[in-house]
């Protein structure tokens, strides 16, 4: 049995990656449309307003990385660098209630 190490791991992960990513290239001309962008797969977003979604408990605005960092900023850091489409991710301090994701989307 072979055993990686979490780097050896990572590695072959990231390569399956960009293996994955080149392999979207559209075969065609008429396959142009099924790309539209860059997608990122993984966005946390939360806001400062904690009255009307709550930390969970044991969290408080001092975990926050910063006091807020909304869709709208994320789609305007996003347009920068050209990308335009966003899986959003809960953050751990809203614990299991979605409230915020759910009002975003």
């Amino acid at each position: 049995m072979t055993t990686l190490t979490r780097r050896e791991c990572m590695t072959t992960i990231a390569s399956a990656g960009a293996a994955a990513a080149v392999s979207t290239v559209p075969a065609s001309a008429d396959d142009s449309n099924l790309i539209d962008g860059i997608v990122d797969a993984h966005v946390h977003i939360w806001t400062s307003d904690t009255q009307n979604f709550p930390l969970m408990d044991g969290y408080t605005t001092k975990d926050l990385w910063f006091p807020s960092f909304s869709a709208e900023e994320v789609v305007e850091r996003g347009r920068t660098a050209g990308v335009n489409r966003f899986n959003l991710i809960q953050m751990t301090w809203y614990g299991v209630d979605h409230s915020y994701i759910l009002d975003v989307i």
